[in-house]
């Protein structure tokens, strides 16, 4: 969980990927937008792990480009969607909670 002193993350935050052309800037971009700690690995599972324990995400989160990352990372931008589906799952139906994510072109 987020530590005491750790701002609150914004409501809704739009994530730009149109510019993301490999794996290693796909996961700069993420950790940068979504407050990751600096030392946290460049790795999906690492990825899992944060998302679930470590910070705190917005309600409403909207990727633009995707279509362009799909098309430049099939494999890393399915994963990227699995991650969210499988977060919002394992919280859905907990009370206060809700957490919509919009894969946008």
């Amino acid at each position: 969980m987020p530590h005491d002193e750790d701002p609150a993350p914004p409501e809704r935050l739009t994530i730009d990927l149109s510019g993301v052309y490999d794996v290693d800037q796909l996961h700069t971009v993420l950790r940068r937008e979504l407050r990751f700690p600096g030392w946290t690995s460049r790795t999906w599972s690492g990825f899992n792990d944060v998302i679930r324990t470590m910070v705190e995400l917005p309600r409403e989160i909207t990727f633009t480009g995707w279509a362009a990352l799909s098309e430049r990372l099939p494999r890393d931008s399915r994963i990227l969607r699995e991650l969210f589906d499988d977060y919002q799952a394992a919280h859905r139906g907990e009370p206060g909670w809700e957490s919509t994510v919009h894969y946008r072109d």
